[in-house]
């Protein structure tokens, strides 16, 4: 049972952050459902000018099932965190957005539980740390309604399972406001299988993405 429970546990640690990497999406004109402790409010202001960039705040939710002899084995695995250390500039302008020095840190722990023929294992706690080194970007955007964006080529990643972010995608985001900080928010729900060594593997995973960004003066 151990062994078991320790491989579903590393695919699911896997798969959760594989997902993560994945840009959220948020339909046109329609609200977000917001994830735990994701901010709400009216849009004010435009989101053309620079910006730095001054955190993001994420939280996934990976579900892994299988199915034993003994029953449906699972494995829930949950990271919810704010970047640290950030740096970088955000440009928006004319339709375009142009990343420049974007930077950030991640120290979190990572909350899971496995359950074995329906019988839960124990919850676990694992580390993970990420730097991501400066990098740059361009993508172009279009305003859908007044409190949506919607990237052609995606926006700003987060880790993958392998520490790396994945290459960004077409995405959207949902503007809001806090303060004089501007907030891009966006969710992602995601069922797929995956064959491990010959056992099929259920996979649902869920997040929320909001990065947020502050005027230059």
């Amino acid at each position: 049972m151990k062994s078991c429970t320790i491989t579903l546990l590393s695919v699911a640690l896997a798969t959760t952050l594989f997902s993560c990497s994945m840009e959220m999406a948020v339909a046109p004109q329609q609200p977000v459902n917001q994830g735990p402790g994701q901010p709400t409010g009216p849009t004010t202001g435009s989101v053309e000018g620079n910006w730095n960039f001054v955190g993001m705040k994420v939280y996934t939710k990976s579900i892994i099932t299988t199915s034993g002899a003994g029953g449906p084995d699972k494995t829930i695995t949950i990271s919810d965190y704010e970047t640290i250390n950030n740096a970088g500039t955000i440009t928006f302008n004319n339709g375009k957005a142009i990343t420049e020095g974007l930077t950030y840190e991640v120290n979190t722990i990572l909350k899971a539980e496995a359950f074995m023929g329906g019988i839960s294992t124990g919850p676990m706690q694992m580390p993970f740390a990420f730097t991501l080194p400066p990098m740059g970007s361009s993508a172009t955007y279009k305003l859908i309604g007044s409190d949506s964006l919607y990237f052609d080529q995606g926006f700003v990643g987060v880790p993958g399972s392998n520490g790396i972010p994945a290459a960004t995608t077409a995405s959207g985001s949902h503007i809001s406001w806090s303060g004089d900080t501007l907030l891009l928010s966006g969710t992602e729900s995601l069922t797929h299988t995956e064959d491990v060594s010959g056992v099929t593997m259920t996979i649902n995973d869920t997040g929320s993405q909001t990065v947020k960004l502050l005027k230059k003066k």
